[in-house]
């Protein structure tokens, strides 16, 4: 188990880390001002083998070609893909917690699509600049998904068979449009506590998935609330 541990937190560290910076609440001016989530697009739904013969080493089994050739692809490829966005009960709970913890007042979502590449500063200002030609000025949740996956852990020695994990990562910003500046910013790396067997996920298809990502998205909202907004 310290072993899946390991490699599932190789996984989740990422090159596009984001620093974290505290919402300073007196000297923010967030009581009273209009909260917009930025929809950002979905990302897609990741399956990946954990193979204890390969020493535990995570690739990816995203080539469909795999799918068939062991009884592990066979489970992986099976299980159902999620409808609910974790991204989506992330934004809604900070959303949540600006307006009814820190008298922000809640706006319609931020529609329009970021220009590719950037990260950064450079991210910011285009956030900055959609925002203003919408003519809205007031503070902007920017949550761009990192990783979204179903872990397979493939270990011969399993009882009763392969076990699953699902995972979910973001970054966070939040943007104050009328000056330019991040008020607070941080991200989440979150997975499941204890793996699941394989056969229980596949029977219980979408409603496994959708309840496992209903339950990331609310632990990364906590986690970045508890380490940027509290």
């Amino acid at each position: 188990m310290k072993k899946i541990g390991a490699a599932l937190l190789a996984l989740l560290v990422t090159a596009g880390c984001v620093q974290t910076v505290q919402l300073n609440q007196q000297a923010a001016d967030v009581n009273g001002r209009p909260v917009a989530v930025l929809r950002n697009p979905p990302i897609a739904f990741g399956r990946m083998l954990a193979n204890a013969g390969s020493g535990n080493l995570l690739y990816d089994v995203l080539n469909t070609t795999l799918q068939g050739v062991t009884e592990a692809h066979k489970e992986l490829f099976g299980i159902a893909a999620p409808t609910t966005d974790p991204a989506r009960i992330t934004e809604g709970l900070i959303a949540g917690h600006l307006t009814g913890s820190l008298g922000a007042v809640a706006h319609a979502d931020l529609a329009g699509a970021i220009p590719a590449g950037g990260e950064g500063e450079e991210r910011v200002a285009k956030i900055v600049s959609l925002a203003r030609d919408k003519k809205f000025t007031g503070l902007v949740i920017d949550l761009p998904p990192e990783k979204f996956r179903v872990i397979y852990h493939d270990h011969p020695w399993a009882i009763g068979g392969g076990k699953v994990q699902m995972s979910f990562a973001a970054q966070f910003r939040l943007i104050d449009v009328s000056t330019g500046k991040v008020l607070a910013a941080g991200e989440c790396a979150e997975s499941d506590v204890r793996v699941t067997p394989a056969k229980t996920a596949l029977e219980q298809g979408q409603a496994f998935t959708n309840g496992k990502a209903e339950e990331l998205g609310r632990k990364c909202a906590e986690a970045i609330i508890r380490r940027a907004l509290g």
